[in-house]
């Protein structure tokens, strides 16, 4: 760690900037490096997470160069993993079969408005870092959850992931190797609420489930949406959803209209409003990408968004 800080501090002692027009020289890794913390423990491993960086950048002036893609890429706290190592964190799967519950048409809920955005209602906690833990799946089931009970009561929780990747693998979840919200919220019903971060806080790793006896924003259930911008407009127009996606390419977005994927479903995210043209997501990977930790997706399926979406009760 040593290491790396002193040769960021040599080659520099700049200030990084989010910006998307780094070329991959050393001397921007070097920003890099110290803008993220990064750590090499050797030279070789040095050398070789600044030809990756390097790739990443020119791979995001590729992209940025194609008039066709309306998002920008550009430096993340991922521009040192290979797409192997990014994937990894993917975790999430389509089960071979899909739990049992009520599906929501957009003949039962309200005509969707021209528009939303629960980011600035009062109703949710700042955006969260799930680090290398595959656990997107709780942090997509508490912030909905955590919506929810905000919009019902009037009361904002920050509830416990770790609680979920801890307590929930009977449910049907794998800790930091993947889950689900839907079976997250299994666990959260039989278990009468869950601990708030500060009574069981986020660890990042897989431990031994701990009897918290403390339960905060008790559920019924939830309930699956149909697949159709209208009733997925509609059921945002509520409140915010757990949805699921393919974010095989989102490592290096930083802001605009993302479209760049297949519908391969890994990745567990919460859709926190929409306009006319995009959904308004809002990731799990920390405020430093994205757009402050959220993306706009295309209007529509982009990413099978519309596949999986769900709603607490």
């Amino acid at each position: 760690a040593i290491y790396a800080l002193a040769i960021a501090a040599a080659i520099g002692g700049f200030v990084y900037m989010n910006t998307t027009e780094t070329v991959g020289t050393e001397e921007d890794f070097g920003a890099f490096v110290a803008t993220f913390r990064k750590s090499y423990f050797s030279r070789d491993q040095y050398n070789y997470r600044l030809g990756v960086f390097q790739a990443n950048m020119a791979k995001n002036a590729e992209m940025n160069a194609n008039p066709e893609d309306e998002a920008v890429y550009g430096v993340t706290q991922f521009s040192d993993w290979t797409q192997e190592e990014f994937e990894a964190i993917l975790t999430l799967t389509v089960p071979a079969h899909l739990p049992e519950t009520e599906i929501i048409h957009q003949d039962a809920l309200m005509a969707p408005g021209a528009s939303k955005d629960w980011r600035d209602k009062g109703v949710s906690t700042p955006v969260k870092d799930q680090g290398s833990c595959g656990s997107c799946w709780a942090f997509a089931a508490n912030e909905a959850h955590e919506s929810a009970w905000a919009i019902k009561t009037g009361q904002v929780l920050d509830l416990s992931e770790q609680q979920l990747v801890d307590c929930s693998t009977r449910y049907g979840n794998h800790g930091c190797q993947g889950g689900w919200y839907f079976y997250a919220w299994d666990y959260v019903k039989v278990n009468g609420g869950l601990a708030t971060e500060s009574e069981y806080p986020y660890a990042g790793k897989d431990n031994t489930c701990k009897s918290v006896g403390t339960k905060h924003a008790p559920i019924t259930g939830y309930q699956k949406v149909s697949k159709s911008d209208s009733a997925v407009k509609t059921a945002i127009n509520a409140e915010p959803e757990a949805v699921a996606v393919d974010a095989s390419n989102w490592s290096q977005y930083r802001s605009g209209t993302f479209s760049n994927c297949s519908k391969r479903i890994n990745h567990a995210v919460v859709a926190m409003g929409y306009t006319d043209d995009y959904w308004i997501v809002r990731n799990s990977w920390g405020k430093r990408w994205g757009e402050s930790g959220y993306m706009k997706l295309k209007m529509g399926d982009t990413c099978g968004v519309e596949q999986y979406v769900y709603k607490v009760t």
